[in-house]
């Protein structure tokens, strides 16, 4: 037999609404079901005034007794189970109601209680009840818990892929910008190199740098001033991957030269060096442009953070 404590556990949070034509047995009946569920107990005195206040409140548990004047608790139970087919309802009996018990179980009435009450048995049948509620409650928060969780990856994934294509559009504008102000050269052509996402690097025939923006500070670790006249390859390429570097800036140009898109050429996979001898892998690409009759090529330098 369950314990007072044990339905105290469960009964948090639960109404409850109890139909009594008799005044004795519903008042004391009432302070029972109080200590328990406190303010969440509605009391009336017939069949009528319980699918009335039903209506006006539903209720997490439904107690009532077969014989009521006005209505009985057979019809307020089906009442009440055409609005809500799932709503628990406790049904106080007596021993020579068989005939009215089959009744109600045909239309899903499953828990009885024996007149005249006894609390132990009320505390019982209360506590099934009341452990099932909760039960399906814990569920239901569970699935709400997945959806919300689902829901959110998958905003998450979408602003991921919305950044994404950002970058990439904002990559693709960058470019076409470096190449449009190269071509113009001045001031215009330094501001949108330094506050472009990738290392961007100018350097001229002789390989000497020439341009070196914050970004490519960011990688390399070197500043503008350490950078600037300093020859490219001793700057960014582990010293034996000089030639490597020589070869693929040679095929940069060819392919800038070949390209349908003036001055863009092909993007090529290397081992770069930072200022404290870390080694990582990047992508380089680049344009050549001529400006005052001079060739200089914008080298541009990204992270690979998975291996291809």
């Amino acid at each position: 037999m369950q314990s007072a404590d044990q339905l105290k556990e469960y009964s948090t949070g639960i109404s409850v609404l109890y139909v009594e034509d008799d005044d004795i047995v519903r008042d004391t009946t009432s302070k029972i079901l109080m200590r328990y569920f406190e303010d969440n107990v509605v009391s009336v005195s017939n069949g009528k005034e319980g699918v009335e206040a039903y209506m006006k409140g539903r209720f997490d548990i439904v107690i009532a007794d077969i014989y009521m004047p006005v209505m009985n608790g057979i019809k307020m139970a089906k009442r009440i189970r055409e609005v809500n087919s799932e709503q628990i309802v406790i049904v106080t009996t007596a021993y020579n109601d068989y005939q009215y018990l089959l009744e109600l179980i045909a239309i899903g009435i499953n828990y009885f209680i024996l007149k005249p009450l006894e609390p132990t048995k009320l505390i019982a049948v209360l506590y099934r009840a009341c452990r099932k509620i909760q039960n399906e409650r814990y569920i239901e928060e569970c699935h709400k818990q997945i959806e919300e969780t689902v829901k959110k990856q998958t905003f998450e994934l979408d602003q991921a892929r919305e950044l994404l294509q950002i970058e990439v559009r904002r990559r693709q504008q960058i470019e076409g910008q470096l190449i449009a102000y190269l071509k113009g050269g001045g001031e215009i052509f330094r501001e949108i190199c330094l506050c472009a996402p990738d290392a961007t690097v100018v350097i001229d025939d002789e390989l000497v740098i020439s341009f070196w923006n914050n970004a490519a500070e960011a990688m390399f670790g070197y500043t503008q001033t350490e950078a600037i006249g300093k020859e490219f390859h001793r700057l960014v390429a582990p010293q034996q991957h000089y030639q490597r570097y020589t070869e693929a800036l040679d095929r940069l140009r060819q392919s800038a030269r070949d390209s349908s898109r003036e001055g863009v050429g092909k993007a090529a996979q290397l081992e770069a060096v930072n200022k404290l001898g870390e080694g990582f892998p990047v992508e380089l690409s680049g344009w050549t442009i001529t400006i005052d009759g001079n060739r200089h090529t914008v080298v541009i330098f990204r992270y690979i953070t998975v291996q291809r």
